[in-house]
């Protein structure tokens, strides 16, 4: 599936280049909710923000084809019971806080509907490929009986993939020609590591459009 993808961007980013319609620029920012997603480990959600610009390229009608690149921070967290292992007697919590960095470039189809030739409301959807730069994983294994000294560890990069991809579908409106706000759903196809883990990110975006 993730071979699809990056041909998909391949395909987006090719029309956008030979592409003689006018192109409107912008920039935009947001807060959201993201998640780990993963059939073994129960993870909560946190916040995460993005900061991107946009690139809007009017294909037909009332769709455009959008991309541009952003930054992303994505958060998740994770707290169980574990018990000791190597035979001696205790209990304790795993918490581990996992915050990774991704350099995101969006390849998304954009239907707008018009009243009165102004645009008003639209829906989105199509496909990201992301390149993680940063990461801070970290956690604490804490054990009450008999007491132990707390255990920090770091997880090293090496265990995530760099590459990832992923499907978007949102909506939103048009306050005026400059400014919209809408919602955007990212659903990661690539999993994160050999634990076959993936993020899914609910963001709000506030857009200016020069």
């Amino acid at each position: 599936m993730k071979k699809y993808i990056y041909v998909l961007f391949a395909f987006f980013l090719f029309h956008a280049g030979t592409s003689h319609a006018q192109i409107k620029f912008g920039i935009y920012t947001g807060l959201g909710i993201s998640r780990l997603g993963s059939a073994n480990l129960d993870f909560k959600s946190a916040g995460s923000y993005t900061l991107g610009t946009i690139a809007s390229i009017p294909i037909k009608n009332n769709f455009q084809f959008v991309t541009g690149f952003s930054y992303e921070i994505l958060q998740a967290s994770r707290n169980q019971l574990v018990f000791r292992t190597d035979g001696k007697l205790a209990w304790g919590r795993n918490s581990m806080n996992t915050q990774l960095g991704y350099f995101t470039i969006p390849a998304i189809m954009k239907y707008t509907l018009k009243v009165k030739k102004k645009p008003t409301w639209y829906v989105e959807g199509g496909g990201y490929a992301s390149y993680l730069t940063s990461f801070k994983t970290q956690g604490t294994i804490g054990y009450k009986y008999p007491i132990f000294p707390e255990d920090e560890y770091n997880e090293p990069l090496s265990r995530y993939n760099r590459l990832a991809a992923g499907i978007s579908f949102g909506t939103g409106f048009y306050i005026n020609s400059h400014f919209s706000i809408g919602g955007r759903y990212n659903y990661g196809l690539t999993s994160l590591n050999s634990e076959k883990v993936n993020f899914q990110n609910t963001q709000f975006l506030l857009s200016y459009y020069f």
